[in-house]
């Protein structure tokens, strides 16, 4: 939504979720949702435990990214962020401690969006993003 709104990102799920393009159209797809698992919630320092279907081996999980930060950087990049009530995060200040977390010092954060069209092309786009998605999965 963010995206089709022009706003920015409300945290790192948001920047990583799946386009909503495929939401809107006038025929409806009834066919049941498969979730991928994000391949880092299935590894160390996430409990187990808080994840079941990661111990499940039929279960589609993406590529788990290897850690540029550990938890005493964590800490310490969030002390003084409100995470416990909804929407209390300085939602730019949480991205770039994101961006930062995930990409390490050495990629800048992008300050500006592509702004392409999505709607022209639509299928070939979807097609390629669907390529590469299966590609990226399979390839663990």
């Amino acid at each position: 939504m963010e995206d089709l709104l022009g706003i920015n990102y409300v945290g790192m799920n948001d920047a990583n979720a799946e386009p909503m393009v495929d939401a809107f159209t006038r025929v409806p797809n009834f066919k049941p949702y498969k979730a991928v698992i994000p391949g880092n919630l299935c590894t160390t320092p996430v409990d187990p435990n808080l994840v079941p279907a990661c111990k499940d081996p039929q279960a589609v999980k993406t590529v788990a990214m290897p850690l540029k930060r550990d938890r005493q950087w964590w800490a310490k990049a969030t002390a003084g962020f409100n995470f416990e009530v909804e929407d209390k995060v300085d939602s730019e200040a949480f991205n770039r401690v994101s961006w930062a977390g995930i990409k390490g010092d050495n990629v800048p954060y992008p300050t500006e969006r592509s702004q392409a069209d999505l709607r022209q092309n639509r299928a070939q786009l979807l097609e390629k993003r669907s390529s590469s998605k299966v590609l990226s999965i399979s390839s663990k």
